[in-house]
């Protein structure tokens, strides 16, 4: 730090390591378009001492909505080269990064995602060089807090039950809402209201093995194989009411069963 002028601080000049800052673009539906990192460089000179550099763009994320990513990556303001990720359909994986300015690759490649009982990716294993290999395997505890097992060369997008894991943040991405997986937190109210207490995850917090949340706007539960929507409501008296919709579009109602039973059977 500096000061002039007597006790006045003018200027900071400090910094102990880089700083990064990421915004946000979203469209009129809310769904996310673009996300760019920018970084401030903590640089040591032998004039100045050490100070923090003017931001820089790092990496420009675009997402077209149809599971193609293009990737930007810069260096001292300056597009080195972009990167185009084409996800496969159903979560299976993804054909492998390539150039960009590339027309064509000679030799196609793919990485296969093997996913657990929620969709989250456990292994990402490659294919076409004559030889397969893993990527990256991953490991999560019950929320979607992520443990690196192996350091993918690429970024993989499909992490916790599927969704992109956002480096930067920590914070794993639904669509609708940006989860804490450590905190086990959205950090946006539930827009469906589902639960009296509108923050916590997959069902109030207490079901993270067999209910998912696929966009972050409603928890979506298994009875006997069929996929079940959960709604809390409640009634005149203030009581939760818990109304299941099944597959075939029969539904019930029950007072906060603790064991629900599937009445379209």
């Amino acid at each position: 730090m500096e000061t002039r002028s007597g006790n006045v601080l003018e200027n900071t000049r400090s910094c102990s390591r880089d700083s990064v800052r990421v915004l946000m673009a979203y469209d009129g539906s809310g769904r996310r378009v673009s996300k760019t990192r920018f970084r401030k460089a903590c640089i040591s000179d032998e004039a100045d001492g050490v100070y923090a550099a003017d931001w820089e763009r790092e990496l420009v994320t675009h997402y077209t909505g149809i599971g193609t990513e293009v990737r930007e990556n810069y260096r001292d303001g300056s597009l080195q080269d972009a990167r185009v990720v084409v996800n496969m359909p159903q979560g299976l994986g993804r054909y492998g990064v390539e150039d960009a300015e590339k027309p064509s690759s000679g030799n196609a490649t793919f990485e296969w995602y093997l996913k657990n009982h929620l969709g989250s990716t456990m292994l990402v294993y490659g294919t076409g060089d004559g030889a397969g290999s893993v990527k990256a395997a991953y490991d999560y505890r019950a929320f979607g807090e992520q443990v690196m097992l192996s350091e993918p060369t690429e970024k993989v997008t499909e992490n916790f039950t599927g969704k992109e894991r956002d480096d930067e943040t920590e914070l794993n991405y639904f669509g609708a809402r940006y989860l804490d997986p450590m905190l086990v937190m959205w950090m946006s109210v539930d827009p469906k209201r589902q639960f009296a207490s509108p923050y916590l995850y997959a069902g109030n917090g207490m079901n993270p093995i067999g209910a998912i949340d696929p966009d972050g706007n409603e928890t979506i539960i298994n009875l006997s194989g069929d996929n079940v929507v959960l709604n809390m409501t409640y009634n005149a008296e203030g009581n939760n009411l818990v109304k299941f919709n099944n597959a075939n579009g029969t539904s019930f109602t029950a007072n906060e069963p603790e064991h629900p039973i599937d009445q379209s059977k």
